[in-house]
């Protein structure tokens, strides 16, 4: 479960960034009076606002968002980025993100958006260009997202089982869900959708 937003101080940790941008970032709300507290790394205790640049890491920048989506340590993740691809911004989001958010942001904008974000809203930084209608996006849940990226890469039912130690049944069903969400009905339509989102396939040859 999601640990609980804390009241007063929104708490953020930048994932899978460069030093220098985590001691600009961390300089930006080193005031006392300051609403948001940047952290060194993710900590046991976990954090409220986790910040991730998908298009800065790069293996498997999806696969990974996804796992730290699942994270109990986190409470949000957020996109963070200097300029953002639309592919970026809308597969962020189908996989649960809260918002995405730029690096070009001033301290007092940056601010009172991870204050939205703690206080349960999505939010997207204006001058990026994400989708137009973020309310009918489809929201996988990280199974779900398991599951059609699975069958993008060629993998059977039986497969997808075995190697995420799940019961066929539990295969079908979120397979199902997810086949809901994203409004389709094939296999072949999950691997123009996984494509469309700029996953990687490559695994699908193996």
């Amino acid at each position: 479960m999601k640990r609980p937003g804390l009241s007063g101080v929104t708490t953020v940790a930048l994932i899978d960034d460069v030093p220098l941008l985590h001691a600009g970032l961390a300089s930006l709300f080193t005031d006392s009076s300051s609403s948001v507290r940047v952290v060194e790394s993710l900590p046991a205790s976990g954090v409220d606002v986790a910040l991730f640049d998908m298009a800065c890491t790069a293996r498997n920048p999806h696969d990974r968002l996804g796992r730290l989506i699942a994270d109990p340590r986190v409470r949000s993740v957020v996109g963070f980025s200097w300029s953002a691809d639309p592919v970026l911004v809308e597969s962020a989001l189908i996989q649960g993100a809260a918002g995405y958010l730029s690096k070009r942001a001033s301290a007092d904008d940056l601010a009172a958006d991870l204050r939205r974000i703690h206080a349960g809203e999505l939010v997207i930084a204006r001058e990026l260009d994400g989708p137009r209608d973020v309310a009918r996006l489809p929201r996988l849940t990280p199974r779900e997202l398991d599951m059609i990226l699975s069958i993008a890469r060629g993998r059977t039912n039986a497969e997808i089982a075995q190697e995420l130690h799940l019961s066929i049944n539990s295969v079908k069903s979120y397979v199902r869900n997810a086949y809901r969400k994203l409004g389709i009905t094939r296999r072949s339509q999950a691997v123009a959708w996984a494509a469309s989102q700029g996953y990687s396939l490559h695994a699908a040859q193996g």
